[in-house]
């Protein structure tokens, strides 16, 4: 999954549409739990990034190109998931 992503990323800004990533993270992504699993969107990222880093991949890692995007991703999980806990306990 992770390398579909990354591929969705690398196409995006092979265009220079950088600001079509930035926007969506900002705008439109929503945060979801899995309700078979109970985890977040940014625990499966964060799993996904590392078992993709420390696998046997191309060490030219593209990856790595688009990390940024990855992070803003997961940045903005965790505050939604933080702001989500803390409706559920009021």
């Amino acid at each position: 999954m992770i390398k579909v992503l990354v591929s969705i990323v690398k196409e995006i800004t092979s265009f220079n549409r950088e600001d079509l990533l930035k926007s969506y993270v900002e705008y439109s992504f929503l945060t979801t739990v899995d309700p078979i699993s109970d985890k977040t969107v940014h625990e499966e990222v964060v799993r996904l990034l590392v078992e993709y880093v420390t696998g046997k991949h191309d060490k030219e890692n593209q990856l790595l190109l688009y990390i940024w995007f990855f992070f803003d991703v997961v940045i903005k999980s965790i505050a939604q998931s933080k702001d989500m806990r803390h409706e559920n306990e009021t």
